[in-house]
């Protein structure tokens, strides 16, 4: 996705919870060429007992003109909608962990407005503002 995203953006950072697969992307977008997407570290794990003091994304790099949510959370995330900017959008898979439909949340000068496209299924959210890590 962040590949993808690198042809139709100017800057692209992508958050990874497993180090092992921030690695192999940052690997493979080296080997395509693609310089500029940044992959950071998750903030810190999910499950761990500080967990809900790190917010979701990279908060420091923003704000977003789009975010871009590849797991189901069962709302949108406060964290990571604090991250728009005024006008800016995020798609996210919203529901429960195994139906969902994705949303266009758009972030405007006088709030949220939030409309579903389509049902989809997506993995879960896990944490603070997704999913507990065992269901």
């Amino acid at each position: 996705q962040a590949a993808v995203l690198a042809r139709i953006a100017a800057t692209v950072v992508t958050v990874e919870r497993i180090d092992a697969l921030r690695e192999r992307a940052e690997e493979t977008l080296r080997r395509l060429g693609i310089t500029n997407v940044r992959c950071l570290p998750a903030a810190i794990s999910r499950d761990a007992p500080d967990a809900a003091r790190a917010p979701l994304g990279a908060p420091a790099e923003g704000p977003y003109n789009g975010i871009a949510v590849t797991a189901a959370a069962p709302a949108p995330p406060p964290s990571l909608l604090d991250q728009l900017r005024v006008g800016g959008r995020m798609v996210v898979p919203v529901g429960n962990r195994s139906h969902q439909d994705l949303l266009v949340v758009t972030r405007t000068a006088q709030g949220i407005q939030s409309r579903a496209i389509t049902p989809c299924r997506f993995v879960p959210l896990i944490g603070v503002e997704g999913f507990a890590a065992r269901p």
